[in-house]
C-alpha cells in the first residue's frame, strides 16, 4: 500500500515519490493508480500558483517552482505523489487511498 512520505524538493522545486514507477512512458496509466487502490488529483502550477511565480516560470523561462505549495484537493487523506514538470508547466499530483465500494469519498454511503 502506497503511504505518504516526507516531500524534500529539489532545487527547482520538484519531487517524486519513491513507489513511482519506473517507465520509458512519459505518463503513467489511470488504471495503475486504480490498481494501487489509490484515487488521483492533479493541480496545476498555472492554475494555482500566485501571478509573479507563473509569470516568472512561463515570461522568463526560469524553471524553479519551488515557491508554490500546491493547494490540496477537496477532502480528507490526500497526500502529494509528485511536483513535476508536465507540457503546460508543473504539475501536482495528489493521492488517497479509495473509499470501500459503497463510500463515497467524503464518507458517505451510496444508497
Amino acid at each position: 500500500m502506497i503511504q505518504p512520505e516526507e516531500v524534500i524538493r529539489d532545487e527547482d522545486g520538484m519531487w517524486t515519490h519513491s513507489a513511482m514507477p519506473h517507465s520509458d512512458y512519459e505518463f503513467i496509466p489511470l488504471a495503475w493508480f486504480t490498481d494501487q487502490g489509490l484515487e488521483v488529483a492533479t493541480v496545476e502550477f498555472e492554475n494555482d500558483a500566485d501571478e509573479q511565480l507563473t509569470d516568472t516560470w512561463f515570461e522568463t523561462g526560469h524553471t524553479d517552482c519551488s515557491g508554490w505549495e500546491p493547494s490540496k484537493p477537496p477532502g480528507e487523506g490526500w497526500f502529494v505523489f509528485s511536483i513535476h514538470d508536465g507540457e503546460d508547466g508543473p504539475v501536482c499530483v495528489w493521492l488517497r487511498q479509495a473509499p470501500p465500494v459503497g463510500i463515497d469519498s467524503e464518507g458517505g454511503s451510496h444508497d
